[in-house]
């Protein structure tokens, strides 16, 4: 029982958000946390009791980060088997840009799910324009992940 944080980070936020939701599971299930720029899309193949939890920011207008973008690109230029792929998605973005509002997530969400790829949950989204911050809408969906993907 595993979980692999792969986050797409601009400015820093969605990377310490998905290092604050890998240390919430840290201790009870083994867990990775990587941007997705350090990753290849061979990483999904290892998927034996792994849950990976996409962490997402939108940037510019509604594209993905720069750390993202080759990630995605690659995943449409090979097109993967992703059947046995079991994930979660979590968005960081921004409603003020109401025409591009979550579209990070929403595309990477779309993607996976037409290579096979199974989600957990609900998309979580935290949106910048409340004030809120990420954690206290980040973290209760984590828990709420971990309770989906291991329920005792």
């Amino acid at each position: 029982m595993a979980f692999k944080f792969l986050y797409g980070s601009q400015s820093g936020t969605a990377e310490v958000l998905a290092l604050d939701m890998e240390e919430l599971v840290s201790e009870a299930y083994s867990s990775d946390c990587l941007s997705l720029e350090e990753s290849d899309i061979s990483d999904l193949t290892d998927t034996k009791d792994v849950i990976f939890v996409f962490v997402m920011a939108t940037y510019g207008e509604g594209e993905y980060t720069d750390s993202a973008k080759h990630f995605f690109a690659e995943m449409e230029r090979v097109l993967p088997d992703l059947s046995a792929v079991r994930y979660a998605m979590f968005g960081l973005c921004d409603s003020s840009y109401e025409d591009t509002f979550n579209f990070a997530s929403l595309n990477a969400n779309k993607l996976l799910t037409k290579l096979g790829a199974k989600r957990i949950g609900d998309i979580g989204v935290h949106d910048a324009d409340t004030g809120e911050l990420p954690e206290d809408i980040g973290i209760p969906w984590m828990e709420e992940i971990v309770h989906i993907a291991y329920p005792d």
